[in-house]
């Protein structure tokens, strides 16, 4: 369930982990990105079932039930020792494209505000570590 609550909430969200994937999974139009030839159809059953979530059908750990069953083709109780970090992985690069295809768009859509902004607050703390270490002496 930590898994999900890292990778499928708002850069910076403190919310519990369904309500932090209610809130990201608002940002997006799933109708427009159901049309879209660049997702995989695994990302659409991400934000999707996220959706689905909303109506109370998934507690926290039937989420994330759900999820490694869609993206591991193995559900919780089968899990080994490096299986959370797969999940992670993959977690992580579905919700990169689903992302990545939302932005990518002529006219990004209001919902969208709060994805840019988190990316924003994500790219400011790296620059600050960056300008911090350069002004330590250090340059990596």
């Amino acid at each position: 369930m930590e898994v999900v609550e890292e990778i499928l909430h708002l850069e910076g969200s403190s919310k519990s982990t369904l309500a932090g994937v209610h809130e990201w999974a608002r940002c997006f139009d799933l109708g427009s990105l159901s049309r879209r030839r660049d997702l995989k159809s695994t990302d659409l059953t991400i934000l999707r079932t996220a959706w689905e979530s909303m109506n109370g059908r998934y507690s926290d750990e039937g989420l994330a039930r759900v999820y490694s069953s869609v993206l591991l083709q193995r559900g919780i109780d089968k899990w080994q020792d490096d299986t959370k970090e797969i999940l992670w992985k993959e977690l992580r690069e579905a919700r990169k494209r689903i992302e990545s295809a939302a932005l990518d768009t002529e006219a990004p859509g209001e919902g969208l505000v709060p994805v840019i902004e988190a990316r924003i607050q994500g790219l400011q703390r790296k620059l600050d570590r960056i300008v911090g270490r350069a002004r330590q002496g250090g340059s990596k």
